[in-house]
């Protein structure tokens, strides 16, 4: 039983939400969003703090946690290289609807399995008060759906994020 709590949390901890969120994806966000969006642009504008602080997590966990005898060599069971062979082995397997909890529930089939899921529901709340915040915080810049799909910069961030994410 322990052993498959420690690998557990290690897929958990390194591949799904480090190598996945951290590496996979809001890298690749940040880069598209500092590239494709004016700065005065509304959806940077809303993004910035996210990628901000996506991307100062990533360079404290860089320094602290992935180098050579860091955190990652300390708590989890792989070493240094070891870890890092982890990381190329499932950099793409990252799957975006990963992020969005119906989705990902329902692709794992997770959803009305029968079962209570506590930290699903949670985490579906949480992601349900983002996406009304950010709905009511477009709606102030654009009047509809299609004018947001006809910015010019808004589609370019959207083909970054198409290609480059993987």
């Amino acid at each position: 039983m322990k052993l498959a709590l420690c690998a557990a949390t290690t897929h958990l901890s390194l591949v799904r939400h480090f190598n996945g969120v951290h590496l996979a994806c809001g890298a690749h966000m940040a880069i598209a969003t500092r590239n494709e969006l004016p700065v005065r642009h509304p959806v940077r504008r809303l993004l910035w703090p996210h990628v901000y602080g996506t991307q100062y997590s990533n360079e404290i966990v860089t320094i602290d946690q992935m180098v050579e005898g860091g955190d990652f060599e300390s708590v989890f069971s792989f070493t240094h290289d070891g870890t890092c062979r982890l990381f190329e082995a499932t950099y793409h397997d990252f799957e975006l609807t990963s992020i969005h909890p119906a989705l990902d529930a329902q692709r794992r089939g997770v959803a009305q399995a029968g079962f209570a899921t506590p930290a699903l529901d949670n985490r579906t709340a949480l992601y349900d008060v983002m996406e009304r915040h950010c709905r009511r915080y477009l709606a102030v810049y654009y009047a509809s759906d299609a004018a947001l799909a006809n910015d010019a910069a808004f589609g370019a961030w959207l083909d970054a994020l198409d290609r480059d994410i993987p």
